[in-house]
């Protein structure tokens, strides 16, 4: 019988999960005439006889009772599984894995039902912190009245990957952070290329200026058409001005403990001349996790640790390095 991917997807609220599946996402599958079906267990929990909830208070009814209707969400979804199977290429379980309300972790599932559906793949999406708090704080909103401050989506953010990947490691299969500013590109070649190249470009972003970024930008553009399943990091927000000190760890543990680790290459990008402090670091970590680090290094004068961490002779032009990455398809 054919069987679909199964893809369980996470992200706290307001990540920009929902949109980017929606608007990015299902668009490219339907131009690739992709059949994809996303399942959102929280809409269809409103749909459920019986009590109706507030959808903007619904985090102040009792556990038991969301626990309850939850199971009986996932009781429907369990049924018409196989149905999804024989017409579909792939089901995306859009949901969370954590809520944060009154100052409390709240869980939005149980673990039974992941093992019950048994996914190919878990994904959790992620976006800048000012962004989702942006969100999360718009008037009328459901989370109007949290109060949240930049540390709090931090830590929400983080206990949401972790868990996610918890949950990829008991199951032992593969997890992925995906930013929602990335291309849909991304999250395609994960789903339907399990053995696609996962590439991420190391550039300094705290000392970038516009030039440098239009250069990133079109480095990265070109990059893609030899390696589609790449990340941006400009692809993540970033507050230059109002950082905190929980923004900036998490900022750093994004990178160092999601982004490289799970990237097979890792690609040291050196437009120009300027002090780096971030790219040394995740060239290291990369180099140490044994990953694929090339650097591509325009400037004079690259430095002894530019010359030790890679495991490519070093590309001195950008013209050398697409040269390489043409030849590797052949």
């Amino acid at each position: 019988m054919k069987k679909a991917k199964i893809i369980w997807a996470t992200g706290i609220s307001e990540s920009g999960g929902n949109e980017y599946l929606n608007k990015k996402f299902l668009p490219l599958c339907e131009n690739r005439s992709c059949k994809v079906k996303i399942i959102y267990p929280g809409k269809m929990l409103f749909q459920l006889p019986g009590v109706s909830f507030n959808k903007k208070n619904i985090l102040n009814a009792p556990k038991e009772v969301l626990n309850d209707k939850m199971r009986k969400v996932f009781k429907i979804i369990s049924q018409t599984m196989e149905m999804y199977h024989r017409e579909y290429e792939a089901v995306v379980i859009k949901t969370h894995k954590w809520f944060k309300w009154n100052d409390n972790f709240t869980p939005a599932h149980a673990a039974e039902y992941v093992m019950e559906l048994n996914p190919d793949c878990f994904v959790t999406f992620i976006d800048g912190i000012g962004c989702i708090l942006d969100r999360l704080s718009v008037p009328e909103g459901q989370f109007e009245f949290q109060n949240f401050r930049k540390k709090d989506i931090c830590s929400w953010q983080e206990i949401e990957v972790e868990s996610t990947k918890e949950l990829a490691e008991i199951t032992r299969k593969p997890f992925f952070v995906v930013p929602t500013g990335e291309s849909p590109d991304f999250l395609y070649e994960l789903i339907f290329n399990p053995g696609v190249e996962l590439a991420y470009v190391a550039i300094d972003m705290s000392h970038s200026n516009p030039e440098v970024k239009r250069k990133v930008n079109d480095f990265i553009k070109k990059t893609r058409e030899y390696l589609p399943c790449l990340i941006n990091p400009y692809s993540v927000p970033l507050d230059y001005k109002n950082r905190d000190s929980a923004e900036d760890n998490h900022i750093v543990n994004m990178c160092l403990e999601w982004f490289v680790p799970q990237s097979k290459i890792v690609i040291g990008y050196y437009p120009a001349k300027m002090e780096s402090h971030g790219k040394p670091h995740e060239l290291h970590r990369a180099f140490v996790l044994t990953k694929d680090v090339w650097i591509v290094y325009i400037p004079e004068g690259p430095g002894p640790f530019e010359k030790r961490y890679k495991t490519k002779p070093m590309f001195r032009s950008e013209k050398e390095f697409f040269e390489f990455l043409k030849s590797r398809k052949k």
